[in-house]
């Protein structure tokens, strides 16, 4: 009896001279994060650090990271979807041919008659082909839906772009009569209100004076202006804060292979 996969495909089965390894067929990986043992693990490496190693950005970024892999695990989602053009009756249809085609199997192995074989291979054979129709009839359907979706669809685009095209050329021409009517507006509604930052005449003469440092002769230096200048910047626990939660989390972790969950969770740990 042919292997059954209770659609209308039919398995296409080859051979592959040579030493080819198969392929292994794997399950989506989901990564899930005990946050306490990340958190506890990262406070004891911090307490076995100096004073001055703990503004290390190498090291600290090396605590991170090995705590966030040491507190991840990986699993497999465990979550299966069905066919779009499956509903109750293709479940139900499913059910009986699976039980004629096990009666089958069982009267095929015991030493019955052949009436009886006959009998059972039919009715399977029968459930078989009221299921395949009920998918055929179930995918056409939908295939139905979706051609009419797609032509609402590229209606709808068409009506959007005949619409843009009238917009922009009565804005085109509003704007040669008057630079500052509906199309400046439009311009400038995007650009958000810049709140410029107060800034103490004192502080802004010791950030030109590191920017822009001065030799021995008093005159100014460019070549001095090194990345040690940049690596005296310091920047307060607020700052932080506010980079922080302008962050996504969700997206792929950069290169030092951290992601924005554990960075966000070690500020909060330690907040």
């Amino acid at each position: 009896m042919e292997e059954e996969n209770l659609t209308d495909h039919r398995y296409i089965y080859y051979e592959l001279k040579g030493n080819a390894v198969p392929k292994k067929m794997t399950e989506k990986q989901k990564s899930i994060t005990d946050w306490n043992a990340y958190n506890a693990n990262v406070k004891i490496r911090l307490c076995k650090l100096e004073r001055e190693e703990r503004s290390s950005h190498k090291i600290c970024t090396d605590i991170i990271r090995e705590a966030y892999r040491n507190s991840t695990i990986k699993g497999p989602v465990g979550i299966k979807t069905v066919p779009y053009w499956w509903n109750a009756s293709i479940n139900d249809k499913r059910k009986e041919c699976m039980e004629a085609r096990r009666r089958y199997t069982r009267i095929a192995k015991l030493n019955t008659r052949e009436d009886e074989k006959l009998k059972a291979n039919e009715k399977y054979k029968a459930k078989k082909k009221e299921l395949a129709k009920l998918i055929r009839l179930s995918k056409k359907e939908h295939w139905n839906k979706l051609e009419k979706y797609k032509a609402k669809k590229k209606e709808l685009a068409k009506l959007i772009r005949l619409s843009k095209k009238e917009h922009w050329n009565k804005l085109c021409n509003d704007l040669n009569g008057d630079i500052w009517g509906e199309g400046y507006k439009i311009a400038v509604k995007g650009l958000k209100n810049f709140v410029p930052y107060d800034l103490p005449d004192k502080n802004k003469r010791e950030i030109a004076r590191r920017l822009f440092p001065c030799s021995s002769s008093g005159r100014q230096d460019y070549r001095t202006t090194t990345g040690r200048i940049l690596a005296e910047l310091k920047f307060t626990a607020t700052e932080l804060t506010e980079a922080l939660n302008k962050m996504k989390t969700g997206k792929a972790p950069g290169l030092d292979g951290i992601p924005i969950e554990a960075i966000k969770e070690t500020e909060r740990a330690n907040s």
